[in-house]
């Protein structure tokens, strides 16, 4: 078994001493229901919602000798994005978990509440769970809790109403709530945790605006997850920024996954810091620095990032049998010293989406290159958008991989002949298990053993197949989500690189509001853990957005959305090269008074180019 990583950076505490017993993780038969002790009781109550307008529901333990004529601290206990209040009770057994912590004496008496974090009226776990007002719900949640939930509480039950006894956690969905809210009420609750939190979590800038401010009011913030969780990065960017900032907190990494054995054994860790005073001593006898837990892949640039970009490239340009209202979703490549350009176009004529491709050899000629309607070859009439083009040099041919709805793929000899494509092929034989509602925008990558189909959902995840080289394009693998979200700040258009000269992939996904903008990932394994590049990686220091990019002197800005694109390669090849020192950005954008119909929307394509404050 792996070897455990506690990292416990010091709190801000009474300067008195305590003895403290150190803990790295829990014994077994920590989570075993025990007969010869006493326990605490399970009850099942409802509470008058103003916030949603209905009767809610919330499980309540209470513990072991518990009386109305003592006061006892809270502590909010929030589950994750497929759960409700029932959640931890049939997972996690918290009551089984805090009955022996208290027969062993190692806990303050505390009331737990566990709650329903959806808040709506419908707020069970069905159907999707992803659909957009469930998961802002979740959101919505911060004021059923402050405004009706606790309230309800402290007029119920014999507690004290103090931010020194109030505490927050929860796991994955649960676990960036707790972060968001107990954070951005600092007079609500002095004790925080967050277990493998989800990518709900605000970013680090916006969870912890003032740093002296936290530091003063937190008595505890508790950061954990496991070492092989794919949401670690999470809590990884959190834990750099609040160690940059001298925010004293726990961090605290296990070997597991995004499961119930990592959360217990976090609640049974967490649960006996709360209510106690904590003896500062002891964490310098845990702390073991943060470099053990950063990814092993390098992040390839310096951050933040600024962009100049450029007037309008290209623009809709209809003939006599297509009539169309933008050109958007590049791909592009550069062979024999041209540039290449696959794109999508919405025909009004045709009442569906298609592609077109131009090229050109100066930027200066891009506004001039004409548009061949990709239609021109019978195989490719109808709806085929979102192109994604490269050259696979094991069948030294290239490839063109588009959406129709499913995923599918063309060949020829010759990219620059449209009219050549082969007759468009299905990557799956019907739709595989794992697939989202609506799967978009593909694309490829391959390293020296398998090759990647990458895509999003419009849900908040991010999904990938894969084949081994010798048999693709055939005997791609069910799909399975390699970095998960939500549909705000995870939702399409992404596209993934290997940095030249070195062992880092990075891929870059558009996010959906306030307006549209790129986040980076960094891996040093396509089926692995991608980490969010701190810096690049949020609405306000986003990898490329309106607030990173600034227009060419005398330009008028003509769009806040910096949408679906491709970044320019060192090369045109399956393994999607990518020369971190020359950075280029081929991506869609429209005018911001623009609205209405998606399909209408007048995008046209324009380049990013970085600026040299960037690496």
């Amino acid at each position: 078994m792996k070897q455990l990583i506690l990292i416990i950076s010091a709190l801000l505490l009474c300067g008195v001493s305590y003895s403290q017993e150190i803990l790295k993780h829990a014994p077994e038969g920590f989570d075993v229901l025990r007969a010869d002790i006493a326990h605490g009781k399970i009850d099942s109550i409802q509470y008058e919602s103003k916030t949603v307008g209905t009767t809610r529901k919330a499980i309540i333990y209470t513990p072991p000798g518990f009386s109305k004529d003592e006061k006892y601290p809270v502590l909010y206990l929030l589950h994750g994005i497929g759960g409700d209040e029932k959640e931890w009770l049939n997972g996690g057994h918290p009551q089984v978990i805090l009955d022996n912590l208290y027969a062993e004496n190692k806990i303050e008496s505390m009331i737990v509440v566990m709650p329903n974090g959806r808040a709506k009226k419908n707020d069970r776990a069905v159907g999707n769970i992803f659909d957009r007002d469930k998961v802002e719900a979740f959101a919505t949640f911060e004021k059923d809790l402050l405004n009706d939930l606790i309230p309800f509480i402290e007029k119920t039950y014999p507690v004290i109403k103090d931010h020194e006894h109030r505490a927050i956690a929860g796991l994955s969905m649960g676990g960036g709530q707790s972060l968001n809210f107990g954070l951005g009420n600092l007079d609500t609750f002095a004790w925080v945790g967050g277990f493998s939190s989800a990518p709900n979590t605000k970013s680090p800038e916006e969870l912890v605006p003032d740093p002296q401010e936290a530091t003063k009011k937190l008595k505890l913030l508790w950061i954990s997850c496991g070492d092989k969780d794919n949401l670690i990065g999470i809590s990884r960017r959190t834990h750099d920024y609040l160690q940059a900032n001298n925010v004293p907190h726990i961090y605290y990494i296990e070997p597991g996954g995004h499961d119930f054995k990592v959360w217990k054994n976090g609640l049974y860790m967490f649960s006996q810091f709360l209510f106690n005073p904590v003896d500062p001593s002891v964490f310098a006898e845990y702390s073991m620095g943060s470099e053990e837990n950063k990814a092993s892949a390098n992040v390839p640039f310096d951050t933040p990032l600024n962009w100049t970009a450029s007037d309008i490239l290209v623009s809709p340009v209809s003939d006599d049998t297509h009539t169309i209202v933008s050109v958007k979703d590049p791909t592009i490549v550069s062979f024999n010293d041209v540039w290449h350009v696959y794109a999508t176009v919405y025909s009004t004529s045709a009442r569906t989406w298609s592609m077109v491709y131009l090229n050109f050899r100066d930027w200066s000629d891009a506004p001039k290159a004409k548009l061949t309607f990709i239609d021109i070859n019978p195989n490719l009439s109808g709806y085929h958008c979102a192109p994604h083009l490269f050259y696979f040099r094991p069948h030294k041919k290239w490839y063109l991989v588009f959406q129709s709805q499913q995923p599918q793929y063309c060949t020829t000899d010759d990219l620059s002949k449209p009219e050549t494509w082969s007759k468009p092929q299905d990557f799956f034989d019907g739709k595989p298990e794992g697939a989202p509602r609506l799967w978009i925008d593909y694309h490829i990558i391959c390293d020296d053993t398998h090759a990647y189909l990458f895509f999003t959902g419009d849900n908040g995840c991010f999904y990938r197949s894969r084949t081994r080289i010798e048999d693709f394009p055939n005997g791609m693998s069910n799909p399975e989500v390699a970095i998960q979200g939500n549909r705000n700040n995870l939702f399409e258009g992404s596209i993934t690189y290997k940095i030249k000269g070195t062992d880092t992939f990075m891929t870059i996904i558009e996010a959906l509001s306030p307006a549209r903008y790129y986040r980076a990932w960094i891996s040093n394994d396509l089926n692995g853990e991608w980490t969010p590049v701190p810096g690049a990686d949020s609405w306000e220091t986003p990898f490329a957005g309106i607030n990173n990019v600034t227009f060419e002197e005398g330009l008028e800005p003509w769009t806040t959305d910096i949408s679906h694109g491709e970044l320019l390669r060192d090369g045109y090849d399956e393994t999607m090269i990518l020369d971190i020192n020359n950075l280029r950005f081929l991506f869609q954008g429209r005018d911001p008074e623009s609205g209405g119909d998606y399909s209408l929307l007048p995008y046209r394509l324009g380049l990013l180019t970085l600026q040299p404050s960037g690496k």
